[in-house]
């Protein structure tokens, strides 16, 4: 998403921070065998997952070849990343 030549208040509005900030979590990302993120950055990387695909071609062939992944896969991410912080709630699967 950093490499793309959205604009600042784009990029804002898709993920809640700006480019600067996305560009130094992703760097944090690359860089570590393992991370710790903070509340303010799972919420990042959770608007990410699910706002990737507005930025490329409604082609999966398309969307694969520019991420190395499928769509579905980013929102299996982004759907087990609430699900973990439901369980370290415990609470149940779904849960209000």
């Amino acid at each position: 998403m950093t490499s793309r030549e959205e604009s600042d208040l784009v990029t804002r509005v898709a993920t809640g921070v700006e480019k600067a900030k996305l560009e130094e979590l992703w760097q944090r990302i690359v860089d570590a065998d393992e991370a710790v993120f903070s509340l303010e950055e799972l919420h990042i990387l959770f608007s990410v997952l699910f706002s990737w695909e507005c930025y490329f071609p409604p082609s999966e062939q398309d969307f694969y070849l520019r991420t190395g992944f499928f769509r579905e896969n980013a929102r299996d991410v982004a759907t087990n990343l609430l699900q973990n912080i439901r369980d370290l709630e415990g609470r149940p699967s779904g849960g209000q």
